[in-house]
């Protein structure tokens, strides 16, 4: 059992006093109410970005509308995929002419 407590007394060390001038105090003070004001103000910044960020209960409202509305998103992603393909495409076409071009000029 003696153990158990000198093991316990090691691990809770007390921290030392330290002196601290009355300049120091004062400006410690200052600074802990700014640190303070700071986060009164990011605390109530907070609790408005958590309003917005709340869960979104409005599904099966109109389904008819909600499908419509899913169905243009993935024609959006599907063209806007179409477009990425054709892009790369004419990229490597123009990257293969380009080449062709050079080898003509320096056979010439």
């Amino acid at each position: 059992m003696s153990e158990s407590s000198s093991e316990s007394s090691s691990e809770d060390e007390i921290a030392k006093p330290v002196y601290v001038s009355k300049k120091q105090q004062g400006e410690s003070t200052n600074a802990s109410r700014k640190v303070l004001l700071s986060q009164l103000e990011s605390k109530g910044t907070k609790e408005d970005t958590e309003d917005r960020y709340d869960v979104d209960d409005t599904d099966d409202l109109d389904p008819q509308l909600e499908y419509e509305n899913w169905k243009q998103r993935e024609k959006l992603r599907f063209l806007r995929d179409q477009q990425l393909i054709r892009d790369a495409e004419m990229e490597k076409e123009r990257k293969k002419k380009d080449t062709n071009n050079n080898v003509v000029d320096s056979t010439s």
